[in-house]
């Protein structure tokens, strides 16, 4: 009697095993239709994938500059824009570490870098000093602005001469903290030249930025 219903009861497990899709045995990971758990990564949570560049942006004065909008480029890919934080830094996650540049959306009115400070290749951290740009005024007497005033802007370097908009106004990046000279190298019909001040590495200098200062209004004289 015994072996009967040892038998009735064998025949009755393997007739609802063979009901199930699968009967794989206790592990759930191994049954159809489910995702195996990775236990280190949060309970089953995709980790993005890639590498964090992280660019430091700084003022000339090694301060952060924090609200710049930036966005990094590699392999000819395009990332989101990215904005620097209160730390000066911006991190972005790419998949990549070749070919990687960056390019700035809003300066906020810092100075542009060049083509070889914003290239990233290799780096993974990096850190860029901003220019700050210079900006002069060229008035007449009567605080009229004067424009096609040919004037070059000095600071550890002289910048190559450029001309007064309609605003009377030039601007230069500098990229020290060196005190900002300018030379007039010419002045439309009707002013003159100011006197010669000083001079800076062999070039003439006619007026200087207060120390410190980046913007300076400088009034030329009628001839």
């Amino acid at each position: 009697m015994k072996k009967i219903i040892a038998f009735l009861l064998a025949a009755a497990m393997l007739t609802l095993c063979l009901g199930f899709t699968s009967c794989k045995g206790n592990n759930p990971d191994e049954g159809e239709g489910n995702t195996p758990v990775n236990p280190d990564n949060g309970g089953g949570q995709t980790t993005e994938e890639g590498i964090d560049y992280s660019v430091t942006l700084k003022d000339i004065f090694g301060n952060p500059i924090s609200g710049i909008s930036l966005k990094f480029t590699y392999d000819g890919n395009e990332t989101d824009v990215v904005v620097s934080d209160e730390n000066g830094v911006a991190t972005k996650k790419i998949n990549t570490y070749k070919k990687v540049s960056v390019e700035f959306v809003d300066l906020k009115g810092y100075g542009d870098l060049t083509k070889a400070q914003k290239n990233l290749n290799g780096d993974t951290e990096k850190t860029l000093v901003l220019p700050t740009v210079a900006v002069l005024t060229v008035v007449d007497a009567d605080g009229n602005p004067v424009e096609g005033v040919s004037v070059q802007i000095c600071h550890n370097v002289c910048i190559p001469p450029q001309p007064t908009n309609a605003e009377g106004v030039v601007r230069g990046s500098i990229s020290s903290t060196e005190r900002v000279k300018i030379n007039i190298v010419s002045v439309p019909e009707g002013f003159v030249i100011p006197e010669q001040i000083g001079e800076y590495a062999g070039t003439a200098i006619h007026a200087y930025f207060p120390e410190g200062e980046y913007a300076y209004t400088l009034v030329l004289e009628r001839a």
